[in-house]
């Protein structure tokens, strides 16, 4: 029933992620000190974080020390991609642990367990009562030295569970439990479950909540720091090939200017470069100066970020088949036209969504993106947190399935925009729509006070007017048959002369595409 795998010092664990020494320091304190302090507000801590910004590194670290200074009690790593995911392991395995350290403890759940062995058959909510609460209530009775000592539970990546409700069902278990002899560190993404369960009233005050970004300060420092460090460390391995100035200040400021504060995405290009089985520092940093410069990769190529992209491979892989189609058009729109400055409830509605459509499609992207909560959606955008994940979608050799196709997303922007335009001024066409060509235009998806729905229409129709005519531009020709069809029914007289500062080049794409002349463009035109 127990999970061993799963504890910070398994041998199934040989390699795991640390904290570099000087790295997510203040962090590392603060964790510190909400275990000395007696006077703590709660003996709950959850710490947030985006995918691959340090998290389980902080984890392990503590566990680490927590366990040198006599402090843990029990830990649990979970992993989707190692089988380690099942929720009905979690409590078994803890309860084991808590055994090792605390013999008293150890003598009260081994009778229950003589006395019932079902126990560890029953549900999860039974379980935590039976091997978990009741025999520490009766250490707390017995004044045992944990009730003034309490020792520190470790639960990282909490949303690689393999379920969902289980996820919640856990948060609510260790909500409950802090009354116990226990501290509850726990880490996770910030799904929009997660988010939901910790912004609960029920639990929102039962737990201190530390959130780690890859844009403060300190993960800006850090990188610096993992940089220095880092190439100091390859310098040393290779120090027949290396001289001491290398590599040159410009270099890495290129690499850092793009990590930002990415430790995850820093750490993998270092471990690229230094990488033994190549032992070809430079050569591996010119491969990384070209990949983050933009170049891409080519057929063959190596890939410095090989180990984000199978994490950006497994966020997506985890969206609903039904959704999916979805999710890549939000993610198309954002990505390729990341200047919109469309608030998130503006872009559900250009896409046709609604609001359940929209946050369904996006439920699984909370540690990519950036994703304002309903109530400040009409204000607030869809942002991407680290420009290598927009990087990953639009390279087809890194996302595989998973790519932006850009012809067919520029293709469905266009359509959008020509239907949008018409949408924003449909009061103005004339009565006879086929003087014009008028096609079926869009409705407003996701409406919601206080704005009203003739702005919403006109936001959408002035950004529809701003890009609509660049995405044209953009739909490769064997994709254009669609277009042009869309194109020959669009009302060109809705338009105004401020409104075609990209008409040369559009006009120029026309005859690219073997369109010398449209329904109504001859008469607007004139």
């Amino acid at each position: 029933m127990g999970e061993p795998d799963a504890q910070h010092d398994s041998s199934a664990r040989s390699y795991p992620p640390r904290c570099h020494v000087d790295t997510r320091l203040s962090l590392r304190s603060r964790i510190l000190e909400w275990r000395e302090n007696y006077k703590r507000r709660s003996r709950l801590l959850w710490v947030m974080g985006q995918a691959a910004v340090g998290k389980s590194a902080v984890a392990q670290t503590m566990a680490e020390v927590f366990a040198e200074m006599g402090y843990l009690g029990a830990s649990f790593f979970f992993s989707r991609p190692n089988q380690r995911d099942n929720p009905h392991t979690l409590i078994p395995t803890l309860a084991y642990q808590l055994a090792l350290n605390l013999p008293t403890y150890k003598r009260a759940i081994t009778k229950r367990l003589g006395d019932d062995p079902t126990i560890l058959r029953k549900h999860r909510r039974a379980l935590f009562e039976e091997l978990i609460s009741e025999p520490l209530r009766d250490l707390m009775a017995q004044n045992h030295p944990i009730v003034s000592s309490p020792l520190v539970i470790i639960i990282d990546g909490l949303d690689e569970c393999s379920d969902k409700e289980a996820q919640v069902e856990l948060i609510g278990l260790f909500s409950k439990a802090g009354h116990l002899p226990l501290l509850w560190l726990v880490t996770s993404r910030p799904e929009y479950h997660l988010k939901s369960a910790r912004s609960h009233p029920n639990f929102y005050a039962t737990w201190l909540h530390e959130d780690i970004s890859i844009d403060d300060k300190e993960a800006q420092r850090d990188v610096q720091r993992l940089l220095r460090s880092g190439f100091e460390n390859i310098r040393q391995q290779y120090e027949d090939q290396l001289d001491p100035n290398w590599p040159s200040q410009e270099h890495v400021r290129s690499i850092s200017a793009v990590a930002l504060g990415h430790l995850g995405f820093t750490d993998f290009l270092l471990r690229f470069i230094g990488d033994k089985e190549y032992a070809d520092p430079r050569g591996q940093l010119e491969v990384c100066l070209r990949f983050i410069g933009g170049n891409g990769l080519g057929p063959g190529a190596l890939n410095p970020l090989h180990a984000l992209d199978l994490l950006y491979h497994r966020i997506l892989s985890d969206i609903a088949g039904n959704y999916l189609e979805r999710t890549i058009n939000i993610l198309a729109l954002i990505t390729l036209y990341p200047h919109n400055n469309l608030c998130a409830q503006d872009v559900a509605n250009f896409l046709s969504l609604d609001q359940g459509a929209f946050y369904g499609s996006l439920q699984r992207m909370h540690s990519v993106l950036s994703i304002p909560e309903p109530s400040k959606a009409h204000e607030a955008r869809v942002q991407v947190y680290h420009a290598s994940f927009s990087d990953f979608l639009k390279d087809r050799t890194r996302s595989g399935e998973y790519v932006i196709d850009k012809g067919v997303a520029h293709l469905m922007i266009a359509i959008q925009s020509l239907q949008w335009q018409i949408a924003g001024r449909e009061s103005e066409l004339p009565s006879q729509t086929g003087t014009c060509g008028c096609t079926q235009s869009p409705q407003l998806k996701w409406m919601t006070e206080p704005r009203s729905p003739g702005d919403m229409k006109e936001t959408l129709r002035l950004f529809a007017s701003r890009i609509g005519w660049v995405a044209c531009q953009r739909v490769p020709r064997d994709l254009a048959p669609p277009l042009i069809s869309n194109l020959n029914a669009f009302p060109f007289c809705l338009l105004r002369g401020g409104e075609v500062r990209e008409f040369p080049e559009f006009l120029e794409w026309l005859l690219m595409n073997g369109v010398s002349r449209l329904a109504g463009l001859v008469g607007f035109i004139n």
